[in-house]
């Protein structure tokens, strides 16, 4: 298989293979920099033949299209969580998947990364391109457990993390951003949203890229950005 390289990842595919429980796959050996900005390229971009999903939801084709294509590759764990943008070419369709990557070393924190998949004409299905960490996952999968952050129950996003969304962007200036699936909400005095948006800093020419935004929405209803962790992030 053959690989393209983003700025600190190189994926090498290898002969042992690895099926986790609840559709998480092995992947190849990573050089992961954790702090390394994601690419922006044309391939990420929502312009041109690159279209942005019409739903999140990883359907069961997405997921099986997902664990063929990391069937035969080790050194971390991936697990899909939404789905983002489709481009159809003359040799098949590729599909841009945000994942919960975790590296196969002692205290690994899990982190959202978005993987690019290639599905042939022939249903043949191959990684073309494994993006840089966006940013750590802080999810506590201890169900329950207070003051955590759990992953929401679909990236569709809710009409509650749409309402605060709207208000901590009204008359933000510099980036535009198009929330595109909800990650994570944190119950806190008030409710933090994780939200994964299409980022666009505001100058001609700019590419889109992704960012993890966090909004805030007090118990009064007010609502602001916290954080957002981009390519022009480190």
């Amino acid at each position: 298989m053959k690989l393209k390289k983003t700025a600190s990842v190189a994926l090498s595919a290898v002969l042992a293979v690895s099926m986790l429980a609840g559709g998480a796959v092995q992947a190849s050996a990573l050089s992961v920099d954790a702090a390394a900005p994601t690419a922006v390229t044309e391939e990420n971009c929502i312009s041109g033949s690159w279209k942005r999903a019409s739903s999140p939801v990883v359907t069961k084709k997405i997921q099986r299209l997902f664990d063929k294509a990391f069937a035969d590759l080790e050194g971390a764990v991936y697990t899909p969580a939404a789905l983002l943008a489709t481009q159809r070419t003359t040799s098949g369709t590729q599909y841009r998947v945000l994942c919960k990557m975790t590296l196969c070393i002692p205290d690994a924190e899990e982190q959202y990364v978005v993987v690019t998949l290639r599905q042939g004409l022939l249903g043949q299905a191959e990684v073309t391109d494994i993006g840089t960490p966006l940013a750590s996952t802080n999810l506590d999968y201890e169900e329950g457990a207070v003051g955590a952050w759990q992953e929401a129950d679909s990236p569709v996003m809710t009409e509650d993390a749409t309402a605060a969304f709207n208000k901590a962007t009204e008359g933000f200036v510099g980036v535009d951003y198009v929330p595109v699936a909800l990650l994570s909400e944190q119950v806190v005095a008030g409710i933090q949203y994780r939200i994964l948006c299409e980022a666009t800093v505001v100058y001609p020419g700019a590419e889109m890229h992704y960012a993890v935004v966090t909004v805030y929405e007090s118990p009064e209803g007010n609502a602001n950005i916290i954080s957002a962790t981009d390519s022009y992030v480190s």
